[in-house]
């Protein structure tokens, strides 16, 4: 069966029971759901726009974006920052269609930041971000995001 496929069945039965207790929350930090494509609270030309990753109202850690090449930072790439040393690690997954792009930090104590998940992508367009927190290989689905290359 394909990741996306399966992550995205995984984060739609945890979410939903997640949900119906109130205790998902993003980008803002709502307590009441997720917030999909939160916006990034830094954008600027050729510079990493970062997003906060929320559970249960609480800061988790980040998502990172960099769509054009910028002193040491890689173009087309992503990371996530796993900031709480809560047993959760934090996973984005990027669809291009045909592949995911996964950028983690399951498995590593926190603070922790992944390595850049990179590779050349056609320039302008758009492509959606799966955020995950991650621990025993159940996925919670954080929120999700647009991103442009």
């Amino acid at each position: 069966m394909n990741i996306s496929v399966r992550r995205r069945g995984i984060s739609l039965l945890a979410s939903a029971a997640l949900m119906a207790g109130g205790a998902l929350a993003a980008g803002a930090g709502s307590a009441a759901a997720a917030t999909p494509d939160a916006g990034p609270r830094v954008v600027s030309p050729h510079a990493v726009s970062t997003w906060d990753v929320y559970y249960n109202s609480t800061y988790r850690g980040t998502f990172q974006w960099s769509a054009d090449p910028s002193g040491s930072n890689p173009g087309d790439a992503m990371r996530v920052t796993d900031d709480a040393a809560d047993g959760f690690g934090i996973e984005a997954d990027l669809d291009t269609g045909s592949s995911i792009r996964v950028a983690t930090t399951a498995g590593h104590d926190s603070p922790y930041t992944s390595a850049w998940a990179t590779g050349d992508l056609p320039e302008g367009k758009q492509y959606t971000v799966y955020i995950y927190l991650v621990s025993g290989g159940q996925y919670y689905l954080a929120s999700t995001t647009t991103v442009t290359s």
